[in-house]
Formats: C-alpha cells, sequence, structure tokens
C-alpha cells in the first residue's frame, strides 16, 4: 500500500520460508506469487518471472488452477516488457493446457488464453519478426476450443482470422481443412448461404496440387455440400409455405 516494493518483497521472502517449514502448500503459493510481483515491479524482471512460475507451480500442484493462471498473466506482462513474445507465447500455452487438462480448469479460459498466445506470434520478438504461421495454427486451435464451449461465433471469428493468413498461400491442406470447417460451422448455425460458400472452396479442384491425394476428404466435402444444398432448399419451401 505504501509502494515500498523492496521492503515488501523482503517480507514475502521471511513468510514463504515460514510457510514452506509449515508445509503450506496454497498459503506458500501466494507469497510467492506476490514476492514475485513486487520484485516485477521493482524493476527486477526476470527474477520476479522466475517466483511467480514457481508459485504457479504450488498452484497447480494444489489444484488452483484458476490462480495459477492469474499468476501466468503477471508472466506474460512481464516477458512483453522485455520484448521475449516467445517466452510469452509459451507462458500461455503452458496455462491454456493445464485449464483444459487439469480438475479445476475451464474450456473458455484454455480458448482465450491460445486465442492471446496466437496474438503474441504477430508481435516481432528479439531473436526475429513474426511468425504468421504460428498464430494461424494457434487461431485455428482457438477457433476449435470456442466451438467445443459451444460458443460458434467466436470459433467462426477465429477460423476467419487464420484463413486470411492461409488463403492463396499454397498451404493446400490446412486451406482445405479450415474451408471445411467453417462450411460444416456455419451450416450448424443456419447460415446456409455461407456454409456453400466455404463447402464450395474445398472442394475446388484447381486449387489442390493433386486431386487425387484428397479424393476421399473432398468425396465427404461433396457429401456435406448435397446435405448443406438440401437444407437450403426446406428452409425456402417453409417459407414459400408461409406465405402462400
Amino acid at each position: 500500500l505504501m509502494q515500498d516494493y523492496d521492503t515488501a518483497a523482503s517480507n514475502y521472502r521471511i513468510a514463504k520460508q515460514d510457510y514452506h517449514n509449515d508445509r503450506k502448500q496454497s498459503l506458500l503459493a501466494s507469497a510467492n506469487e506476490m514476492h514475485g510481483l513486487c520484485t516485477l515491479i521493482s524493476s527486477h524482471g526476470r527474477s520476479g518471472a522466475g517466483y511467480i512460475e514457481n508459485a504457479i507451480q504450488w498452484y497447480t500442484s494444489s489444484s488452483e488452477i484458476a490462480k495459477a493462471t492469474r499468476a501466468a498473466l503477471w508472466c506474460v506482462d512481464a516477458f512483453q516488457s522485455q520484448g521475449l513474445t516467445n517466452n510469452a507465447a509459451v507462458t500461455l500455452k503452458r496455462a491454456s493446457e493445464r485449464e483444459s487438462h487439469r480438475s479445476g480448469g475451464s474450456d473458455l479460459r484454455a480458448a482465450l488464453l491460445t486465442e492471446q498466445a496466437s496474438y503474441m506470434f504477430l508481435r516481432p520478438s528479439r531473436s526475429g519478426g513474426s511468425q504468421i504461421r504460428k498464430y494461424a495454427f494457434h487461431m485455428i486451435m482457438a477457433g476449435h476450443m470456442y466451438h467445443k464451449c459451444k460458443l460458434h461465433r467466436h470459433g467462426v471469428r477465429c477460423y476467419r482470422s487464420a484463413r486470411c493468413v492461409l488463403v492463396n498461400k499454397r498451404w493446400f491442406h490446412a486451406e482445405d481443412h479450415i474451408n471445411y470447417d467453417m462450411a460444416r460451422y456455419f451450416s450448424g448455425l443456419d447460415q446456409v448461404q455461407e456454409a456453400l460458400h466455404y463447402f464450395a472452396s474445398s472442394v475446388d479442384f484447381s486449387t489442390t496440387p493433386n486431386p487425387f491425394i484428397l479424393g476421399l476428404q473432398q468425396q465427404k466435402d461433396i457429401d456435406d455440400h448435397s446435405a448443406t444444398d438440401e437444407k437450403m432448399l426446406m428452409n425456402h419451401q417453409k417459407t414459400l409455405i408461409k406465405y402462400f
């Protein structure tokens, strides 16, 4: 409260030793987090992130996944301030995996964290420029997670963002996959015209280097395309019956 962060950090250090001796795991994790946060604010970035990473491990072993994610976000801020965007992306990905696979986690938080990780790959890092393929891959993963949470519009938004990167780059398998998934999801949202557009893109043989390689997949695409056509016709019939 008095903004004397160095003194606060030394007090949290003493508290950590006491909690460790008393085997108070949850309190030890909290003291580590606050020690790291005070150290970060005092401009000792790297060591502060290390303390917070220790807190994340303690929170995870105590199944306090939401608190582990909160601590991870402090690390992300620290890495971003130092231009370590790859480290920030890795931290977000690990947090997402904990949310997905550990008890007490949240699929929605996992999706949000994966989407945020994808944005890190758009920012230039110390080791080089942006990593556009990794951005697209993680955005597709985020879209899949949103669909798993029944948040289909957010899922489609992520797929569209990834498609802007993949289209016309001769990454045929990736483009085919995203066209098919977007068509399927739009069909589920009863947006038939949009679904037909993406189904048509997924069965466009002129964009495929060897049509025979994707024969089975494109046959499935054609079958789904036909099912969507039938759905659109049924919708038109219902509209006609309603007015006539």
